[in-house]
């Protein structure tokens, strides 16, 4: 019997805060989407801001900071991160996508549309 194939590990980046409570619960189904589709393909998801904030409060500076950097750490242990665009790349995805890109991990986009 063959040894199952290891599941590649990806950390999903997609907008989590927003204005209105409709707002974030879109977001919030978007992780969920993008989360979804990664388990799918075969990967192993990080999808940080699904369980951070239930744990960690956004709200405060000090704290949003701390949680953003949970989230670095981990994605340097990633091979891929998941940029689900379809609502736009914000401030915190920004600095993901940077961080990704200066340890050598392969940034992929998804709903990216005109970006």
């Amino acid at each position: 019997m063959r040894p199952p194939k290891a599941m590649q590990r990806v950390f999903l980046c997609s907008p989590y805060r927003a204005a209105t409570r409709e707002d974030l619960a879109r977001n919030i189904a978007y992780a969920k989407e993008l989360t979804a589709n990664a388990i799918s393909e075969g990967s192993a998801p990080f999808t940080p801001h699904l369980y951070l904030p239930q744990v960690i409060s956004d709200a405060c500076a000090t704290m949003r900071k701390t949680g953003i950097n949970v989230g670095l750490r981990f994605l340097e242990t990633c091979t891929e991160i998941h940029v689900g665009a379809r609502y736009g790349i914000t401030a915190g995805m920004r600095e993901e996508i940077r961080h990704a890109k200066r340890c050598g991990i392969t940034v992929r986009y998804f709903d990216a549309g005109n970006i």
